[in-house]
């Protein structure tokens, strides 16, 4: 079982081991590949599909959610807590507020904000999201997602991907 500060550490372990190359002229700080799988991922929830949503995450992958005492783990599990997720509630719009990758090229940064209603309604609330990604022979996948509710996040401060 992971500790509360052990998905914070990794995040800072993998973006420090990540980062440890400088960034070259030809290397771009945002990754027009990342961008496009992070849009698509953000626009997959539109589909309210959990097995759509997973197909974006590693099959090891571990997402902290917003209520959840402990992380889940795995592609399986992460659907599983979509599909529980989708029984409650009628949207989950996510936003793409920033990409940036390492100069490296092994990991990507995609923070954003998420909301628990749809756009179009004044009382959706939400919270933040910091998402890692690494590169993979299929495209972009997620590896670690860590969400948090945040009371300043509402539809007015929501940008669309």
């Amino acid at each position: 079982m992971l500790s509360r500060l052990a998905v914070p550490l990794l995040i800072v372990c993998a973006l420090d081991v990540g980062c440890t190359r400088p960034r070259t002229a030809t290397q771009p700080r945002e990754n027009a590949a990342l961008r496009q799988a992070a849009v698509a991922w953000a626009n997959s929830f539109a589909t309210r599909d959990p097995a759509t949503i997973a197909t974006y995450f590693s099959e090891n992958a571990v997402a902290w959610f917003p209520h959840g005492e402990t992380p889940t783990v795995g592609r399986a599990a992460i659907q599983e807590a979509w599909v529980n997720y989708f029984k409650h509630t009628p949207a989950h719009p996510v936003s793409i507020d920033s990409v940036v990758t390492a100069g490296s090229g092994e990991l990507g940064l995609v923070y954003g904000k998420y909301l628990y209603k749809p756009r179009s309604d004044p009382t959706a609330n939400g919270g933040r999201y910091v998402a890692i990604w690494r590169p993979t022979v299929a495209g972009w996948q997620l590896v670690l997602l860590s969400a948090h509710q945040h009371g300043d996040v509402s539809a007015a401060t929501f940008l669309t991907p």
